[in-house]
């Protein structure tokens, strides 16, 4: 795996520095999963939520919901986030998820969306990557299609049992994207590659150099 995914603490610190995140912040971790930033992110302010299709008991300031087809129960945010999102088919109402956010946030408030940069991949191509543990083997192929990249993943336990997973991420145009949020009220401030200030994304940069497209934008109306 590349440096960026096992690196937390650089996300982290990503979002303090972007959002000027302190004591007295606001804002939502939307996916927050197990609560690896979150958490972190609460001791510096304690009214951070988080919000996640699956149940984590212990988490504080934890709402279980569907934030596609469930109002977020915040307002008057200073800021949402949104960390390598997986929303299979539901990233084709994506309008839906981001008209909920700019609910929750206060005007001016800011918003980071970190998404896969996969559109540099061209239309057809396929990649394969392969992961050893002790205990198992994981190939996955990755395969460019006209508006998303569907996953075919195969684990091989040394066992001699199989799972096979499937997946599929939406792949957005610079134009789609910056429309996308434009219409919900959002504007880009600005694009990042692999959560680095230092690293304005330019789309053109090949997914092997730059795999994450982080976008900050601000509920602007």
């Amino acid at each position: 795996m590349a440096k960026y995914y096992k690196n937390s603490q650089q996300q982290i610190q990503f979002l303090i520095d972007t959002l000027s995140i302190t004591s007295q912040s606001k804002g939502v971790d939307l996916g927050c999963q197990s609560g690896e930033h979150l958490q972190k992110l609460q001791n510096i302010s304690p009214t951070i939520y988080g919000i996640d299709l699956k149940k984590f008991s212990n988490l504080k300031n934890f709402y279980q919901l569907d934030f596609f087809r469930e109002d977020i129960p915040l307002s008057n945010l200073d800021f949402a986030y949104c960390l390598s999102p997986y929303f299979d088919t539901d990233w084709w109402k994506i309008e839906d998820f981001l008209e909920n956010v700019h609910s929750c946030l206060k005007m001016n408030g800011h918003f980071i969306l970190d998404l896969f940069h996969y559109h540099t991949m061209k239309v057809g191509d396929k990649r394969q990557t392969h992961r050893l543990t002790k205990s198992e083997v994981t190939v996955s192929t990755f395969t460019r299609e006209p508006d998303r990249v569907s996953l075919q993943r195969t684990i091989i336990r040394f066992d001699g049992q199989q799972k096979h997973i499937t997946g599929v991420w939406r792949v957005f145009t610079q134009d789609e994207l910056v429309t996308l949020l434009d219409q919900q009220g959002f504007m880009i401030l600005h694009q990042y590659g692999d959560f680095d200030k230092n690293m304005p994304l330019d789309w053109n940069t090949p997914i092997s150099e730059t795999k994450r497209l982080v976008i900050h934008a601000k509920k602007y109306r």
